[in-house]
């Protein structure tokens, strides 16, 4: 499956929805977050430059949250777990794809960015890096920017050799922490036990614990996400409604005037804490 959830795979409840179904493992097939963040100068003289900025740490942030969702739900978690079900995920993309901008299609939106943005896109230059894309609900800034979802950027064009010169964005370095240098906290069934962050057969609670505090910060996210889109106030303590859940993508695509990422707190759970 490829699968664009927002923030987090689990309060979709495709996994869960999936494993009613059928009790085979799921992989899914592409998710990401692009690393640009469209903010686009309104009045003026308008160019891809003026579009908006590079954002790497909205795009770290956001990607290593869906890895740990991803991890909790995997086949061999061995604590603090969900439903196990997913056997693998793939990352869109190791680069930036520059020439993905001349293929974008509108989407309806009363985003007052959209306007200023469809006057230089879609890019039909395809060694330009431009901001094109669409809007959607599944990125932090509301926008799709197609040409920006790498987690290494192109440093330097090269057109001797046909080959780029290329430089790591924030969520290359994190991805590295979690896979190549033990910085995820979940134990693996089948794991050395030299390389395992804890012994959950020693240590019961700590899965308890590190599972609570993810459930309290997608609630958070939730939340906040739900009473600034739907403009309602929760009560507190009590769950948010179907109505107001961040599934329901209408209501971010005809957000309210200036609503773009009602979210400004770092909710990293502590998963990335053990070797850090």
């Amino acid at each position: 499956l490829t699968l664009s959830p927002r923030r987090y795979f689990s309060p979709m409840g495709l996994f869960q929805r999936f494993h009613l179904v059928s009790k085979k493992p799921m992989i899914v097939s592409e998710y990401g977050v692009d690393a640009f963040n469209l903010s686009p100068q309104l009045e003026g003289w308008n160019a891809f430059d003026t579009m908006g900025s590079e954002d790497e740490v909205s795009q770290a942030d956001w990607l290593v949250t869906m890895v740990e969702d991803l991890v909790r739900h995997a086949t061999t978690c061995a604590a603090g777990c969900a439903t196990r079900i997913i056997s693998g995920g793939a990352i869109m993309a190791w680069v930036d794809e520059y020439w993905k901008g001349k293929g974008v299609t509108p989407v309806p939106t009363n985003d007052e960015r959209v306007p200023t943005i469809t006057r230089v896109c879609p890019s039909l230059k395809e060694y330009l890096h431009s901001p094109c894309g669409y809007a959607s609900p599944t990125q932090p800034d509301l926008y799709v920017n197609e040409e920006w979802f790498g987690i290494m950027a192109v440093k330097r064009r090269c057109f001797i050799n046909k080959v780029d010169l290329l430089r790591p964005r924030a969520a290359y370095f994190m991805l590295k922490l979690i896979w190549g240098e033990g910085g995820s906290c979940t134990p693996f069934l089948g794991q050395d036990p030299a390389k395992m962050p804890y012994d959950p057969e020693k240590h019961v609670n700590c899965g308890r614990a590190m599972k609570s505090y993810i459930l309290r910060t997608m609630e958070t996210f939730m939340r906040a996400e739900a009473e600034a889109f739907h403009q309602i106030k929760l009560v507190p303590g009590k769950p948010v409604p179907i109505f107001a859940h961040f599934e329901n993508f209408s209501a971010m695509l005809l957000h309210p005037k200036g609503v773009i990422n009602p979210v400004s707190t770092n909710l990293q759970s502590t998963f990335l804490t053990c070797h850090a």
